[in-house]
């Protein structure tokens, strides 16, 4: 028996235990893990009980997650304990991967029906998005589908048009819309909700030599929610008679 855990008997009868995805999906980009609970349904337990576990899954630990232990410990007085899946920030193989938690019979405990879950580990936006509009070639050639290409020749490399929610390959001439009305330069352009796991930055110069960014040397006057984009209009922070605005992308 291990120590710690309760001997069953006629006036002491094993706990009934059961696993739940606690919460259901985590992702390559972000601290964002998922979470079984390992649960007590009928009460608390007088002493720490261990509760052993299989893995299985179409996640590969060490590799999409950090490698389970294949035990928990509920703690006395406590009715639940939680194992965390932590994503290792690699690609995945697809878009998703799951992993699943089996809990194993024991004479210590009694297992409910509910003695099996599975939790998913999504990819990161940016590789769903690439793996959606190149084939498994493309893929592999850093020409055609790495972050700095242009396979459509419209002068948007493929990490602009992911954050603008354009795609790769189709020509779009005028994606950022420049007026200029009553002395005030604006600039208007999309920015794809999808798109967490970049960062788009407007930049200001006035000799195209030293750029300077934030709300001190630009300023956001409009934005505007069209669903799966935004329409953002920006200006410069301080009166400026000539000026330049270029963007910058970058993964997070």
């Amino acid at each position: 028996m291990p120590l710690g855990d309760i001997a069953p008997s006629p006036t002491n009868p094993p706990p009934l235990v059961e696993i739940v995805a606690s919460d259901a999906v985590a992702g390559e980009f972000g601290a964002n893990p998922a979470r079984f609970s390992v649960v007590c349904p009928n009460g608390t337990n007088a002493a720490p009980l261990t509760v052993n576990y299989s893995v299985g899954g179409t996640a590969t630990p060490g590799l999409d997650y950090a490698a389970l232990p294949g035990n928990v410990i509920i703690p006395s007085g406590a009715t639940s304990a939680n194992i965390y899946v932590t994503p290792l920030g690699n690609h995945l193989a697809s878009n998703q991967a799951t992993v699943t938690v089996s809990l194993s019979a024991s004479t210590n405990y009694v297992l409910t029906n509910l003695a099996s879950a599975t939790v998913t580990i999504l990819d990161r936006p940016l590789n769903a998005w690439l793996r959606a509009n190149f084939s498994t070639a493309e893929l592999g050639n850093p020409a055609i589908s790495g972050d700095a290409a242009d396979p459509d020749h419209d002068g948007l490399p493929n990490l602009m048009e992911y954050a603008l929610g354009l795609k790769p390959g189709s020509v779009d001439t005028t994606p950022f819309a420049a007026t200029f009305t009553n002395g005030i330069f604006t600039v208007t352009y999309p920015l794809s909700d999808a798109a967490t796991d970049v960062s788009l930055v407007p930049e200001w110069s006035t000799n195209l030599a030293t750029w300077l960014s934030g709300p001190n040397y630009i300023q956001q006057i409009n934005q505007t929610d069209n669903g799966s984009t935004q329409t953002i209009t920006i200006t410069r922070a301080a009166p400026s008679n000539s000026g330049f605005f270029r963007f910058h992308v970058s993964r997070r």
